[in-house]
């Protein structure tokens, strides 16, 4: 069973294998990015880098305030393009 299909049978009420596990980091990675204390193994990498390594599904908080939504979209293209994606 995938992530997704996991997620979208817990949401449905229905059994799933496991309990669906998606835990979100990016207040972590950002607090301990902006210290430099992110632990050796994750320093360099994004948040959805961190979640692949980890075999966690991917976690994004769009937010809903139109200036903020229009940063956050600019800078996540912008990590796609310079990452090759």
């Amino acid at each position: 069973m995938t992530h997704r299909q996991r997620i979208l049978k817990a949401f449905r009420g229905e059994r799933v294998d496991k309990i669906p596990y998606v835990p979100r980091i990016d207040l972590w990675h950002n607090a301990n990015e902006l210290t430099g204390t992110l632990p050796e193994r994750f320093r360099g990498l994004t948040v959805d880098e961190i979640h692949r390594k980890q075999g966690w599904p991917l976690h994004t908080v769009v937010p809903q305030e139109p200036r903020l939504k229009r940063f956050w979209c600019r800078n996540k293209l912008k990590n796609l393009v310079s990452s090759g994606r």
